[in-house]
């Protein structure tokens, strides 16, 4: 339009017209910028709404609402829902030795690093959503996936044709795999996946997420580094922690007084927290505990002391204790 008003020949009292023309065209301009503005907002408006829906559904909470707005924001990457009953599962992703600074909000909690840093893991950080619902999709899955921390991302799974539940579980635990193996070869991320039950009813979904996410605390007893499955969650169980007190206590006392009944103590220890089923968390307290009381011992021992010093102390001792808290499994 600018270009026509400039190519008019000067004519006299038509300048009036100009200015009318160019008062149009400022008025066109500042319309498209408001409707990208407006749009801009939309979308971003479209994404929290449906990342509240998404914790919804896993927290179980406003479930009056939630079939509605599934069907309003429709957050499935392949569509919209088929005339069949779907089938809902829930996979939990926990990332291993990667530095993302992703925060639910979408902010970067790391506001030291550089703007290229942050630009990296965010790209990083959609690719591996990206990543997974693509792979969803090549199993004849429906993926929806969103971070809830900045070590986990949650993936809701639909799919609209039943196989069966045993065989959908089969199917899963064989995406799941493949997925390990992917973002393992080609962006070099270590993970492990916990794998929910399936429900056709979305107020159950909260309990496959659930079950994902309990799944992901017994990988030290189950031995389990990449799939963990709520069918091996054992039952809970009521044991309290300081019942291992005496075990530990024992193994020192033999430990200090050169006792080669030790080493078999110390696999009874292990075998007693393998066999209870405890959780990852409950076992790593243990674990602490028979550091702690065992440098307390060593402190007490002059003359060994020196030579053991070094594993509780300084480089050496944040290494050991390092892999301890990395371990994959009891018997690591």
């Amino acid at each position: 339009m600018m270009q026509r008003i400039q190519q008019l020949p000067d004519r006299p009292g038509e300048e009036n017209n100009k200015d009318e023309l160019w008062m149009i065209d400022h008025a066109l301009q500042s319309l498209i910028r408001q409707t990208v503005d407006y749009e801009q907002q939309e979308h971003a408006n479209i994404l929290i709404r449906r990342r509240q829906l998404f914790l919804d559904l896993m927290e179980g909470t406003a479930t009056e609402t939630v079939e509605f707005r599934l069907n309003n924001l429709s957050p499935f990457a392949d569509g919209e829902k088929g005339e069949a009953i779907p089938v809902y599962a829930v996979m939990v992703v926990e990332l291993h030795d990667l530095d993302l600074p992703q925060a639910p909000d979408g902010e970067s909690a790391g506001s030291g690093r550089s703007e290229d840093h942050r630009d990296a893991d965010q790209r990083l950080s959609l690719s591996l959503l990206g990543v997974i619902q693509e792979l969803a999709a090549t199993y004849g899955w429906q993926g929806w996936a969103e971070w809830m921390s900045r070590e986990r991302i949650s993936i809701l799974l639909r799919k609209e044709e039943g196989d069966g539940e045993g065989l959908l579980g089969v199917k899963l635990q064989e995406m799941a795999q493949t997925g390990c193996e992917w973002l393992h070869g080609h962006l070099g991320v270590q993970l492990t996946i916990g794998i929910g039950g399936q429900t056709h009813e979305l107020e159950h979904i909260q309990d496959s997420y659930r079950a994902a996410v309990s799944a992901l605390r017994y990988r030290l007893t189950l031995g389990v580094r990449d799939i963990v499955t709520s069918d091996q969650v054992p039952q809970a169980n009521e044991i309290p922690l300081y019942s291992y007190l005496p075990l530990i206590s024992e193994t020192i006392r033999s430990f200090r007084l050169a006792n080669h009944d030790w080493r078999v103590q110390l696999e009874g220890l292990f075998g007693a927290m393998e066999t209870d089923r405890l959780e990852d968390g409950d076992t790593l307290t243990i674990v602490r505990w028979l550091q702690e009381l065992l440098e307390r011992e060593m402190r007490e021992m002059k003359d060994v002391s020196g030579a053991l010093d070094r594993y509780f102390n300084g480089s050496e001792g944040q290494r050991w204790k390092a892999e301890v808290e990395s371990a994959s499994s009891l018997r690591r």
